[in-house]
C-alpha cells in the first residue's frame, strides 16, 4: 500500500472513532437530560399532588374548625419531607384582599419553600335544600324521564313544566306558573305556557311541550332557552306543506319523536307529523271528529279528540278518547287499526283481547320494551295493560275513583282520572293521578305517593316529603338525621340513603296511648326537642303534653318525665314522672346519663339523674333577667327554649325571651356570653357580649367550643367564636341568613333567606361543620350547609 494511502486510511480511522465518541456523548447527555427532564416533570407532577393534598387536609381542618386560621404570614408546613408556607385565613383579608363581599368565604394557600408559585383555593358554605317538598302539584298530565333519571312533569292548571331530578329535587323547568303567551328567545323559566298538557326530551337535549292552550309546539334547547317549533298561537287547521311555524293547531296535546316528531292535534282531530326540514303534515284524521278508517289510509280515518301518542316499533299508538280506543298507525303502509277497544264507553274485558274490552275516554299511552301496551284508562280510574298477546288486565286502580290504596298492591288502590304514564328503566311505572294532584308510582306491584297530594312523604326521598314547621333536628352516630315535624305531631328520620319514615307519633294531636306501645301508635302533641343517645334511646320534648318521651331500641314508648298536666307541682329529688313540666322544648343528655330539659314556660333548667329523679339546674320558676355571676338555681330566665351541654360540662341556655344566652360553669354559676338583654339584629364582627340577639332558640357547641345560634327573630344562624391565640376574644358573626324573610337555596349561606329558623344541629365529633343542619321551619324545610370550592380548582 502506498505511504499517502496509509496516510488517508488512518486519518479515516481516526475520524470515524470521533464521531462515534461524539455520537456515544450526545446520546448519553440527550439521555441523562432526558432522565433529567423525566425525573423534574415527576418531581413537578408531585409537587402538584402534594400541594392538593396540603388543601384537602386543609379543608378538613377547616370543617372541624369553622374559625381556624393560620398568622397573616402563613405558618410552615412539612408534607412528604417537603416544607411548604400554609395561609388560611378569611377571603377579604390581607393578603387576599377579595371584595367585601366575599367575606364569608376562607381562602387556603399553599407554596412550597424558597418558591414564588403557590396554589389557592377559596371555600364558602352553601346552603341546601335536605327535607321538604318545594312545589304542589295540581293538574298533572304528561311526564317523560330521561336517560339520566331525570322526571318531567306538565301541570297543566300551573301553567308549569316541573323537573324531579335523581335526588328527588323538584324545580320548575319551564313556566312562571301565570297563563300566557310569551318568552321566546329568552329563559325558558321566565316565559309564558298555557295549559302545557306534555313534554318529551330528545336525545339531543332538547325538550319539547304541548303547549295546549297556545296552540303550539314549544321547545327547550339545550341552554334553557324557549321557542315555538310548532303552530302560530291562534287555534286553527292549516299550514299543511310548509314550515310548522306557520300552521295552525288547535290544543294540542301529546308529542312523540322518534325520527320525525309527531302530534296529537287534539281539537283538530289529527295526528300531524313535522318532518327533519321542519314541515307538517297531516297522517292520520280528516279533521272530521267520529270514528272510521279502521284497515284503510289512516289519513281518510276519523279520530275524536286524540289525547295521547306514543311511538312503538311498528306503530304510532294513539289514544283516541272520545271514541273510547286505541288505535295504531302502521309506519310501513300508513294504515290505521284498533288496538285496543270496543268504541262503546266502559269498563270491561279483563283477561280477553284488547279489542272486546271496554275502555272510557283513554288520554295516555306508553308502549314498553317487552312490547306490552299500558292504558291510562282515565274515567275508568284505572290503568289497563295489554300483553303482546294482546289480552288486557287492570294493572292499577279499581275501577271507581277515590283516593287510597298507598302501600298496598296498586289493583287496590283507587285513582281519580289518570291522565298520564311512563314506565322506566327499572319497570317502575309512574301515573299521573290527576285529579288526586299527584304522581303516584307502582313498585312490583305495591302503588305509594311519589309526588303531591296530602301524604306526608314517609317511605320515599326526603326532598319530596312534606313538613309541617319542624323544630329539633338531631344527627345521630350513624348519620341518620331526626327531626321533630311539629305541627305534624311526629318525629321523622332521614336515613343515609335520603328516604324518610316515621319513628314516632301518628300524625294526630293529642296524647292518646299505653306506655309501652309502639311510638308510631301513641299520639304526639307539637313535639319540638329530639335527642338520641349513645345506647340508641331516642327521647322527645313532647311540648303540649307536658311530658318527655322515651323511644327504646324496640321502637316501644315510655314517659320519661312530666305528668302530663301543665305545672309546677313537684319537688325536687321526686320521680320525674311524678313532677309536672310546662311545655318543655329542648333537651339533652349527657355522658353521665343525666337528661336535661328546657322547661319553658316554668323558665327553668332541669336535670334528671340515672335514677330518674328530677332537679333544677338554673331559674327560679318566675320569669326575669337577673343572676348573673351567682348561683344559677337563683337566677331568673325568661322561656328557655334551647339548651346544651359541652364536653366540659359547661351548660349554654338559649334565653329566648330575655334575648341571650347564658352559660352555667361547672361550679354551677350563671354568666352572659352573648346578647346584650336587648332585642335587636347588631353587633356582627364585635365581642359577643356586646351584640343583640333577637329571640335565640337553640344553641349547639362544637367540640372547639364555637357557638352556634339559632336566632329565630332575626332570621339567621350566628355564631360565635371560641377564644384562640389568634383571636383571644368572643365575637359574633352571621353563618346564614340575609335577615329578610324568604326561602332560599343554592346561594352563599350568608345570601340565603330563612323563615322563622328553628333547630340546629351537626355531627359532635371531628369534622362536624363539614355539613350544618338547620330546620327553617317557617318554610317547612330541613337545609344543610355545606362547604363548596368558590375559586381554584
Amino acid at each position: 500500500m502506498l505511504k499517502n494511502q496509509k496516510g488517508f486510511l488512518l486519518i479515516s480511522i481516526i475520524f470515524i472513532m470521533l464521531l462515534m465518541a461524539v455520537s456515544i456523548f450526545s446520546i448519553n447527555y440527550y439521555s441523562v437530560t432526558q432522565i433529567r427532564m423525566a425525573s423534574n416533570q415527576i418531581d413537578s407532577v408531585q409537587t402538584g399532588y402534594d400541594l392538593n393534598a396540603i388543601i384537602e387536609q386543609s379543608v378538613w381542618k377547616l370543617t372541624d374548625n369553622l374559625f381556624w386560621r393560620t398568622v397573616v404570614a402563613g405558618e410552615d408546613y412539612t408534607f412528604n419531607g417537603t416544607t411548604y408556607t400554609r395561609i388560611a385565613r378569611n377571603a377579604n383579608t390581607a393578603p387576599f384582599n377579595y371584595p367585601s363581599d366575599f367575606d364569608d368565604a376562607v381562602t387556603i394557600q399553599v407554596t412550597p419553600k424558597g418558591a414564588s408559585q403557590s396554589l389557592q383555593r377559596s371555600f364558602r358554605y352553601y346552603a341546601k335544600k335536605l327535607v321538604g317538598i318545594d312545589i304542589e302539584i295540581e293538574d298533572p298530565r304528561g311526564m317523560y324521564k330521561d336517560s339520566s333519571g331525570n322526571l318531567f312533569i306538565a301541570d297543566a292548571k300551573r301553567h308549569k313544566i316541573y323537573r324531579v331530578d335523581v335526588s328527588g329535587d323538584i324545580t320548575t323547568f319551564a313556566g312562571t306558573g301565570a297563563a300566557g303567551n310569551s318568552g321566546d328567545g329568552g329563559l325558558a323559566t321566565l316565559a309564558r305556557l298555557n295549559e302545557p298538557r306534555d313534554v318529551y326530551k330528545s336525545s339531543t337535549g332538547s325538550v319539547y311541550i304541548a303547549d295546549a292552550k297556545n296552540h303550539k309546539i314549544r321547545k327547550v334547547d339545550a341552554s334553557g332557552n324557549i321557542s315555538t317549533f310548532a303552530g302560530t298561537g291562534t287555534a286553527g287547521d292549516s299550514g299543511d306543506g310548509g314550515p310548522a311555524t306557520l300552521a295552525r293547531l288547535n290544543e294540542p296535546s301529546s308529542i312523540a319523536k322518534g325520527f320525525n316528531l309527531y302530534i296529537a292535534d287534539t281539537k283538530n282531530h289529527k295526528i300531524r307529523m313535522v318532518d327533519a326540514s321542519g314541515n307538517i303534515s297531516t297522517v292520520a284524521g280528516t279533521g272530521a271528529a267520529g270514528y272510521s278508517g279502521d284497515n284503510d289510509p289512516a289519513i281518510n280515518a276519523q279520530l275524536n279528540e286524540p289525547l295521547g301518542i306514543y311511538i312503538g316499533i311498528l306503530y304510532l299508538y294513539i289514544a283516541d278518547s272520545k271514541n273510547h280506543r286505541i288505535r295504531a298507525f302502521k309506519f310501513v303502509n300508513s294504515k290505521i287499526y284498533t288496538a285496543a277497544g270496543t268504541g262503546v264507553g266502559g269498563y270491561s274485558g279483563d283477561g280477553g283481547p284488547a279489542v272486546d274490552a271496554n275502555l272510557n275516554e283513554p288520554s295516555d299511552i306508553y308502549f314498553d320494551s317487552s312490547e306490552y301496551l299500558f292504558i291510562a284508562d282515565t274515567k275508568n280510574h284505572a290503568i289497563r295493560q295489554v300483553t303482546n298477546y294482546n289480552v288486557i288486565s287492570t294493572v292499577a286502580g279499581t275501577g271507581d275513583a277515590g283516593d287510597s290504596g298507598d302501600g298496598a298492591p296498586a289493583t287496590l288502590a283507587k285513582l281519580n282520572e289518570p291522565r298520564g304514564i311512563l314506565k322506566d328503566a327499572s319497570n317502575d311505572l309512574y301515573i299521573a293521578d290527576t285529579r288526586n294532584h299527584k304522581i303516584r308510582r307502582v313498585d312490583f306491584g305495591d302503588i305509594s305517593t311519589f309526588i303531591g297530594g296530602i301524604g306526608d312523604g314517609d317511605g320515599g326521598a326526603a326532598l319530596l316529603a312534606r313538613l309541617d314547621e319542624p323544630n329539633g333536628i338531631f344527627k345521630d352516630a350513624s348519620e341518620n338525621l331526626y327531626i321533630a315535624d311539629t305541627m305534624h305531631h311526629r318525629i321523622r328520620m332521614v336515613d343515609t340513603s335520603g328516604n324518610i319514615s316515621t319513628v314516632a307519633g301518628t300524625g294526630e294531636p293529642g296524647n292518646v296511648g299505653n306506655e309501652g306501645d309502639l311510638a308510631t301508635a301513641v299520639e304526639l302533641n307539637e313535639p319540638r326537642g329530639i335527642f338520641k343517645d349513645s345506647s340508641g334511646n331516642l327521647y322527645i320534648a313532647d311540648t303540649k303534653n307536658h311530658k318527655i318521651r322515651r323511644v327504646d331500641t324496640s321502637g316501644n314508648i315510655w314517659t320519661f318525665a312530666g305528668t302530663g298536666v301543665a305545672g309546677h307541682a313537684g319537688n325536687e329529688g321526686d320521680l320525674a314522672t311524678a313532677v309536672e313540666l310546662n311545655e318543655p322544648r329542648g333537651i339533652f343528655k349527657d355522658a353521665s346519663g343525666n337528661l336535661y330539659i328546657a322547661d319553658t314556660k316554668n323558665h327553668k333548667i332541669r336535670r334528671v339523674d340515672t335514677s330518674g329523679n328530677i332537679w333544677t339546674v338554673a331559674g327560679t320558676g318566675d320569669a326575669g333577667n337577673t343572676g348573673d355571676g351567682g348561683a344559677a338555681t337563683s337566677a331568673k330566665l325568661n322561656k328557655p327554649y334551647g339548651i346544651f351541654r359541652d364536653t366540659s360540662g359547661i351548660f349554654y341556655i338559649a334565653d329566648t325571651n330575655n334575648h341571650k344566652i347564658r352559660m352555667v360553669d361547672t361550679s354551677g354559676n350563671i354568666s352572659t356570653v352573648v346578647g346584650t338583654g336587648s332585642s335587636g339584629d347588631t353587633g356582627d364582627g364585635n365581642l359577643a357580649t356586646l351584640a343583640t340577639l333577637k329571640a335565640p332558640v337553640d344553641v349547639f357547641v362544637d367540640h372547639n367550643q364555637n357557638i352556634f345560634i339559632v336566632d329565630l327573630d332575626s332570621k339567621r344562624i350566628r355564631v360565635v367564636n371560641a377564644p384562640t391565640v389568634n383571636d383571644p376574644v368572643r365575637k359574633i358573626y352571621t353563618l346564614v341568613g340575609t335577615g329578610a324573610s324568604g326561602d332560599g337555596t343554592d346561594l352563599p349561606a350568608v345570601d340565603i333567606t330563612l323563615k322563622d329558623p328553628g333547630g340546629i344541629t351537626m355531627a359532635s365529633s371531628s369534622y362536624g361543620n363539614k355539613r350544618i343542619y338547620i330546620s327553617d321551619s317557617g318554610n317547612h324545610k330541613i337545609k344543610v350547609l355545606l362547604l363548596k370550592t368558590v375559586y381554584g380548582l
